[in-house]
């Protein structure tokens, strides 16, 4: 087994459908960095233990994740599959709308607890780390969120409509949850030499000093998140509001 193999079936497709499923291939590897790429039965597949795990294929009017499992799917609730369209091996979904990191998750751990192998360290769902994010800025004074829309879970972080920070989820296709927010000056560099794994200059505001910092890469530190949200905070809040938050 190996990667390439993964790659060349890939390279085969359309731009639509190899994007919407190199997509999902990230979503797979972030749950299950150390998986053993390679094809099974002529199409991708994740192995974890000389177990197959999770996979999938292109069709020509959809695509699907397969679960290499008769009783996966059938164990889920409804709910739980985002209205996908199911057959015994398969869950089907359209060639221009990746599945979500959150449904994605509960596929590959209900597989992992069908094996005996225990959900995957990083586990995450986009929702419950937005809403930790939530949590961090409630105690800001006069903070401001404003969702990214229906279809987005993008979250703006405003003081007094001046933006400081955002929560992204896919931007632009790349496929990373991250916040991006105002650091002072030089810090963002510095922040990306230390830690390039988890640190990145954003697009757009990079230029203007924000860093990026990944949620969806290993055991997210919360405390260094929380510093970074704050310090943003005061890099843009008025002074009286900078006073109110270090009086409380």
């Amino acid at each position: 087994m190996s990667a390439e193999e993964i790659d060349r079936y890939l390279e085969g497709l359309d731009d639509t459908r190899r994007c919407t499923l190199e997509h999902l291939r990230r979503s797979i590897l972030e749950l299950l960095p150390e998986a053993d790429q390679g094809m099974s039965y002529g199409v991708p597949a994740f192995r974890v233990g000389g177990k197959v795990v999770a996979g999938f294929s292109a069709a020509r009017h959809h695509l699907s994740y397969l679960p290499h499992s008769g009783s996966v799917l059938d164990s889920l609730d409804p709910i739980q599959l985002e209205g996908h369209p199911v057959s015994k091996g398969a869950l089907r979904f359209a060639v221009d709308e990746p599945l979500s990191r959150e449904l994605v998750a509960t596929l590959v751990n209900a597989r992992l607890a069908e094996l005996g192998l225990g959900a995957r360290p990083g586990s995450f769902t986009t929702t419950g780390l937005r809403d930790r994010i939530v949590e961090i800025v409630a105690r800001l004074p006069d903070v401001e969120t404003e969702d990214g829309g229906e279809r987005s879970q993008h979250l703006g972080l405003s003081v007094r409509k001046k933006r400081f920070a955002w929560f992204l989820d896919d931007h632009h296709g790349d496929g990373i949850v991250a916040i991006t927010c105002k650091a002072p000056a030089g810090a963002n560099a510095a922040m990306v030499d230390a830690d390039a794994a988890r640190y990145f200059i954003p697009s757009y505001t990079g230029a203007r000093g924000w860093v990026g910092i990944r949620l969806d890469v290993g055991e997210v530190d919360w405390d260094q998140v929380e510093l970074s949200l704050v310090e943003a905070y005061r890099l843009t809040a008025p002074k009286t509001l900078v006073a109110r938050l270090d009086a409380d």
